[in-house]
Order: C-alpha cells, then structure tokens, then sequence
C-alpha cells in the first residue's frame, strides 16, 4: 500500500453536516442560488403575500375591525383595496370578538352584495388553547384552500394571552402560525391591540412583546384619534413588503382614502422629488425602467410606488401600455396646449397657402 492509500485508510470519516440532524441542514451558498422556490402570489402589490404571516395592531375602538372586513370583501371579490389591485380568492374569517347580528350589519354596510367567497365564523367565544386555535386555523384552510385567514382578535384566544408564558410562549405560537401559513399558500392576518403608550417606533407599541412584531412577515399599525375622521396605517416589512403610511378617512362608518396623501417626513419627501425627477427624465417609463435608472433591486417596489403616485395624482398613466409619466403642472399643461394650437394653426397656414 502506497502512502496515499494508507493515509486515506487511516483517515476518519467526516461526518456531513447536511445530513446531521443535530446540527440543522447546511447548504452551500451555490446551491442555494440554484435552487429553485415557489413565486409567492401577491394579495396585495407590496403588502399582503400568500404563505405569509402579517401583524395588524391598534388600540381599542379605533376601527381595526371595520378596516380589515373591507379588505377582506375586497379580496373575496377581486376589488381595489384603496386604489390598490387584489388578487381574488377565498377569505376566512374568524371574528371572536363580533357577534353574528353585528358582523351582518357590518358586511351590509360595506358590501350589500357580499361575495360567498367570504366566510364568517363568529364564536363570540376564547379558544381554550393555542392548540385548538392552531388546529381551527389548519382545518379551515384544507377546507376551503383560502388566499387569506383573518383571526380577529388574537389577543381574546386566551385570557391572559399577553402575558401567559411571555414572549418564549408567543415566539413559539407565532412560529407555528407562520409555518402553518406557508404550508397551507394563504395570508394569515392576526388583528391585535396596542399599547396605550405610542411608542416613537411604531414596530414596538404591539401588545405582548417584541416577537409579536419579530416574527411576522408584515407588521401594520392602525391609528385615528378618538372623535376624529382622519386614521393612518403604517406598514413595515420583508420580502419585498415596501415600507409606507397610507392616510384614511373614516366616515359614516366606512373607511376612505384621503385625498391628500401627507409626506412621512422631510426624508420621504426628498426621495419622492428625487424619484419623480428621475421619471421625468426618462419618461415614458414602465417601472423596471425606472427602477434600473434608480438602482432599485427590487422592480416591485417601483410599481408599488407609482400606483401610489398616480392615486396622488403626482403621475400618470401613458397612452403606451404599462408605462408611466409624471403629471404635468398646470404651467406645463397650458403651454402643451399652445403648442398644439401654434401647430394646428401653422398647418392650417400652410393649408391655405396651397
């Protein structure tokens, strides 16, 4: 035997580490660009992605409940959700909080002609366990194969459900909901309340702990002022989630977007100047275009972004297909009409001269 030979016959075996399962399963970077996922459906353009896990939380009386069944009809029927485009599907809803009587006026005020792709279980009653809510949760989507589950409130599934157990308790609950989520293809939406005390971060005034805000994939908090119309909902996540603050309305009972749209902040504005700047250098521009002109990784960010502006009226669609301008001022407007009416009355000169 050659030394080579017997230095390999001496060699002890390595263990692979993909295989232990002591160790978790390990993957070359390279094997993980190769391999090859399932495209998670949008809901919602940059807000609510099947086999996702979101967090909607607000205090009290603020109108959660209202916000969240209009989204949910907006789903079950293929219906703008504040100007923004739905995919339509099946809803559950679990509303342990509403009684039957009040979820039908409810419906019957926001959608007289409700979808039966919308179903309600109202129980106006506690799971006893996480078990039992994980399982209702499970069931009814092998059920009914659903876009999007509702389960409104998650604080009224156990007594003391904030506090039992602390935050290892909720890590470990939210965990499992979230892989149930991704299994089953289908949003799950845990409707929460919020602390009192507004925090400066948004992302830290969820009530129970910081994993109730960790683990989701999007986190939105619901905002009005008691007496006042005017709420907000603020939107942070991952996974091509595009941070941004949407402004309502909440009148008669119904939530509407507001008209006008306020900048975030002095930085938000900065950005949308620099942005629209850029679109009008280049325009027309579909929102790949855009986004390579702007170095955005991630085109759907960009597409989000536009539908948002042309809501605001900041832009606007162009006669060629899938691409965007930013909306003339009103200076712009009259000079393009005397430019028209200049050509128009040149070719009429010209008509004449002939």
């Amino acid at each position: 035997m050659d030394d080579t030979s017997d230095r390999q016959a001496k060699a002890k075996p390595r263990a692979s580490l993909s295989k232990s399962k002591e160790n978790g399963v390990w993957i070359s970077a390279a094997d993980l660009v190769r391999k090859e996922y399932k495209e998670r459906e949008w809901i919602t353009l940059g807000i609510m992605k099947r086999g996702g896990l979101g967090l909607v939380y607000g205090i009290q009386k603020t109108g959660k409940t209202t916000l969240w069944v209009q989204y949910a009809i907006a789903v079950a029927t293929g219906r703008d959700f504040f100007s923004l485009p739905t995919t339509k599907g099946t809803v559950l809803y679990i509303a342990l909080e509403e009684p039957d009587d009040e979820m039908k006026a409810l419906i019957k005020r926001l959608s007289p002609t409700s979808s039966p792709k919308f179903l309600i279980m109202s129980t106006m009653d506690r799971f006893p366990d996480d078990d039992k809510m994980k399982a209702t949760i499970e069931g009814g989507a092998k059920l009914y194969k659903p876009n999007l589950v509702v389960l409104d409130p998650l604080l009224l599934a156990d007594d003391d459900f904030a506090f039992s157990g602390g935050n290892k308790r909720i890590a470990r609950l939210l965990r499992d909901l979230r892989k149930i989520a991704n299994n089953g293809d289908f949003m799950l939406l845990l409707i929460h309340h919020s602390t009192k005390d507004q925090k400066k971060d948004f992302l830290l005034g969820a009530l129970g702990g910081v994993a109730l805000t960790a683990i989701p994939d999007v986190v939105i908090q619901v905002s009005r002022a008691r007496g006042k119309a005017r709420g907000t909902i603020k939107i942070s996540g991952r996974g091509g989630v595009e941070e941004r603050d949407i402004y309502m309305d909440f009148v008669n009972g119904v939530w509407r977007m507001a008209k006008e749209q306020e900048p975030d902040d002095e930085k938000s504005t900065e950005l949308k100047t620099a942005r629209l700047a850029v679109l009008k250098a280049i325009q027309p521009a579909g929102p790949k275009e855009l986004a390579d002109a702007l170095g955005v990784a991630r085109e759907n960010t960009i597409e989000v972004w536009l539908t948002r502006m042309v809501t605001e009226g900041q832009v606007i669609k162009s006669e060629v297909k899938g691409k965007y301008e930013v909306a003339p001022d009103e200076d712009e407007t009259v000079e393009t009409e005397r430019k028209k009416r200049r050509i128009i009355f040149e070719d009429e000169k010209k008509d004449e001269k002939k």
